[in-house]
């Protein structure tokens, strides 16, 4: 993402009474005070929430199921989310407006509407409330999936609308929301985290005095960066990975030289005859060499589909576990590394 280094994705650990671990990314209720009233080290904010269950389209006569994310404006601000046409979330669609509209993704347009070029402007029917299509986010919208690498968000709706957080009481808490914000500079993580982190538990525990069972809990405000929620321990993975590639490379590599030196000694008595009839030493030479690049060109062609191939089953196989498996393809900078290699 454009300037990822000020990107953050805020959420707060819950902690029992005895410190252990209760919810690790979580949003509570109180959050909006700080979103009202944003810190000064701050360019920009969004609040990110999912919908725990997948919800049917009910404007569609065979009602297909979708998953839908609850957010405000700058999140599309923030990770410059492209759109194939309208507009993306402004200030009408922050907290406390109820404007009732949507954006929904390139491939629930193309797959349930058939690119249906009057789409904007047209409702679609979640629950008991129609949402008018305000505009149609790109299918080269890299999403932050910060739960899952599975996740894909087919429908965007305002904040308002998320009734599971919204009606909830002062004391409430949800899993998996995020309090998303741009810094100004990339050093303010640390301060914007102090800055909210001292505040928040008193906050929390004034909303929840009145139960009992909430007694000496805690929340624990962090601000990381978002390249580390949306990684997490995949770099090992991927490391691991490379190791095992680079160990099958060697192999093959080994493999080849011997081929080499076979072929090399299968094609001593030709190239004695070839020297006995006046061939130099540079003309056999070129021969071997052109024999070898015919067969390093075709071998690279057959190495490319085979690459091509082991992506698409790594964004099948590995697409819901590796994040970015998905974003795999053969392209120059692949193609470039392969001949450096080479």
């Amino acid at each position: 993402y454009a300037d990822e280094d000020t990107l953050v994705a805020g959420s707060a650990s819950w902690l029992s009474a005895d410190g252990e671990m209760i919810l690790p990314h979580a949003l509570p209720k109180v959050i909006r005070h700080f979103y009202a009233k944003p810190s000064q080290l701050l360019q920009e904010q969004a609040l990110l929430g999912y919908a725990l269950d997948e919800t049917t389209l009910r404007d569609l006569p065979h009602s297909p199921a979708v998953h839908i994310a609850y957010t405000t404006a700058g999140y599309m601000q923030m990770f410059r989310m492209p759109l194939v046409s309208g507009r993306a979330f402004s200030g009408t669609e922050e907290p406390g407006q109820h404007h009732a509209v949507a954006i929904i993704s390139e491939r629930l347009w193309r797959e349930q509407y058939q690119a249906a070029p009057d789409m904007i402007g047209r409702h679609v029917q979640l629950g008991n409330v129609s949402f008018k299509v305000i505009g149609i986010a790109a299918a080269t919208f890299v999403e932050p999936q910060l739960l899952s690498p599975a996740l894909h968000t087919d429908i965007w709706l305002p904040w308002d609308f998320h009734s599971d957080f919204v009606d909830m009481p002062d004391s409430g808490i949800r899993a998996g929301h995020f309090y998303l914000a741009q810094l100004k500079h990339p050093a303010d993580r640390q301060q914007f985290e102090q800055e909210i982190r001292p505040h928040l538990q008193p906050l929390w525990q004034q909303a929840s005095s009145h139960l009992p069972h909430l007694a000496g809990r805690q929340l624990h405000f962090n601000a990381h960066p978002l390249r580390q929620v949306l990684l997490g321990d995949s770099s090992q993975q991927s490391l691991w990975l490379l190791a095992g590639s680079a160990a099958l490379l060697l192999l093959a590599a080994v493999n080849m030289l011997n081929l080499l030196l076979s072929r090399a000694a299968s094609q001593q008595k030709t190239m004695a005859i070839q020297a006995a009839l006046g061939a130099q030493r540079t003309q056999t030479l070129k021969l071997f060499n052109a024999e070898l690049t015919c067969l390093l060109l075709a071998a690279g062609g057959v190495a490319l589909l085979t690459a091509a191939g082991a992506f698409q089953l790594l964004r099948l196989f590995a697409g819901d576990m590796l994040p970015g498996a998905r974003q795999l393809d053969v392209d120059g900078l692949t193609l470039t590394f392969a001949v450096l290699l080479s």
